[in-house]
């Protein structure tokens, strides 16, 4: 099977799967924002980002190892060994998170006293069991996605987020409170780890030989590093320090809200290939490395295809996308949407996100990702650290889009240092020129109906797609791509 082949087959479901993830995540926390005040929101996500920092922490770089390791040593048919690392790696991680989530119980009350926030300690001591299960799931989640299963994660995936957005949806309607529900997380999450573990065991059933773990270590490490930096650039440590500046406030939920909402923008279009980008990028690494610039640049286009239209129309109609999604009790965070949106349209559609840090992990250069990072993280923390007690909300987004801009950029120009660039200018100039035009016309139309979002939103993709078909933009080359992902989802 061929790389684009296997790449789209594998992109098909693991699009489906993290779409079915973000996207019933993201509407949970819709349901969640419209029947809570915004200062309960600020409390939920507030919460909900100290168990994701704990899961990041206890992931201790597995995941990007198993992505890594799992398709090089199947093509090597190094199968006895595989099993023995897996193994390995997955009793370290469970140790990991029940340290993590047994510091977190401890030391609650203390973290209530950083954020200023009072009794948000009971809440903290009812996601810890979230935390351990959850950091087993993503665990499981990598090692299927490493074997390219992707069909299984998605149609468990599917099933844990419904299960999640109906009962929690319910919980909260019938007022059980946020610390039952938070409960709740842990349990639902702890019945399909059961399941995903059943697929583990099923997978590497067979004879285990030992074999050295130092250099599995040593990547692990490396991209723990990597993720570690990325919390500092990441929102969950901004909301900390938000926290910490003001208490868990309203500006936490509006925060978030813009976040969120750029990431789902992202992740709509892009998620798929940038969740099996390690696993794909490392097999042409161990057998065509010659081809990695050009699996780069065709990933990249088809980002651009979707991803810049989509995000100039939402920057240009944030108020009411916020009023329509959230409901007008949060159109302050439209400001801050617009602001992050705006970075990030930078930094996914022309500097393709995080396909540049897949590959350079995949030759061998987690060192130079963790370096760069260190850096960018360094200015991050400090930049916001200084910025965000006279601004706010408002300076911790922008610091974080500008920060997540010089992230992606400067990863771009490392990769093509290694593997060439192969970056096609025409292609993306056609895309942003054909995006312009057509919201000119839809501005200058001006619809004026209650259904202005919608009509303006149709109206705007005829145009999209009619510019596309006009400048010859969708090829045959992206015409055969979209073709097969169809075809093989």
């Amino acid at each position: 099977m061929s790389f684009f082949k296997k790449s789209l087959k594998g992109f098909a479901w693991n699009h489906l799967a993290k779409l079915s993830e973000y996207g019933l995540t993201y509407l949970i926390g819709i349901i969640f924002a419209r029947l809570l005040q915004p200062s309960e929101y600020g409390i939920y996500v507030t919460v909900m980002s100290i168990a994701s920092i704990a899961i990041i922490l206890g992931a201790v770089g597995f995941d990007e190892t198993l992505n890594k390791i799992i398709p090089q040593l199947r093509v090597k048919n190094e199968l006895p060994q595989l099993r023995y690392i897996v193994s390995k790696l997955f009793k370290i991680r469970f140790i990991v998170l029940i340290i993590f989530s047994l510091l977190i119980y401890i030391f609650r009350f203390e973290i209530e006293g950083l954020l200023q926030t009072k009794n948000i300690s009971s809440y903290i001591s009812s996601i810890t069991i979230f935390i351990v299960a959850q950091g087993l799931v993503n665990f499981s989640v990598n090692y299927l996605i490493g074997n390219l299963k992707t069909k299984k994660v998605f149609i468990l995936n599917l099933l844990l987020k419904i299960s999640t957005l109906i009962i929690s949806t319910l919980l909260l309607y019938y007022n059980f409170g946020l610390r039952n529900i938070f409960l709740y997380f842990g349990i639902i999450t702890s019945t399909f780890f059961l399941f995903y573990f059943k697929e583990i065991v099923n997978s590497s059933a067979g004879e285990k030989l030992k074999t050295e773990l130092k250099s599995i270590y040593k990547f692990s490490f490396a991209t723990w590093g990597n993720a570690i930096l990325g919390l500092v650039l990441g929102r969950y440590s901004v909301l900390l320090i938000l926290g910490f500046y003001f208490g868990v406030t309203e500006q936490s939920a509006y925060f978030e809200i813009a976040w969120a909402l750029t990431l789902v923008i992202e992740y709509l279009f892009a998620v798929g290939f940038v969740g099996v980008s390690i696993t794909l990028f490392s097999e042409l690494a161990a057998e065509k490395i010659n081809e990695l610039a050009d699996a780069r640049s065709k990933m990249m286009k088809y980002h651009q295809l979707f991803i810049f239209p989509v995000s100039l129309f939402s920057i240009i109609y944030s108020t009411e996308i916020i009023s329509f999604l959230y409901s007008p009790k949060y159109l302050p965070a439209a400001e801050l949407f617009k602001i992050f949106l705006s970075c990030n349209l930078i930094a996914v559609s022309i500097f393709g996100s995080g396909l540049n840090a897949g590959v350079l992990l995949s030759i061998g250069k987690q060192k130079i990702v963790f370096v760069n990072r260190a850096i960018i993280g360094a200015f991050s923390l400090i930049a916001n650290i200084l910025v965000i007690p006279n601004h706010g909300a408002i300076g911790a987004i922008t610091v974080s889009g500008i920060s997540i801009i010089i992230t992606f950029a400067s990863e771009y120009f490392i990769a093509s240092k290694y593997i060439g660039s192969k970056y096609d200018y025409v292609f993306i100039l056609k895309v942003i020129i054909v995006s312009i035009v057509s919201l000119t016309i839809v501005r200058n139309v001006g619809f004026d109906s209650q259904f202005k979002l919608f009509i303006s939103a149709t109206f705007y993709s005829t145009l999209i797609t009619l510019g596309y078909y006009l400048t010859k933009i969708v090829n045959r080359e992206i015409k055969e791509k979209l073709f097969n992902l169809i075809s093989n989802g």
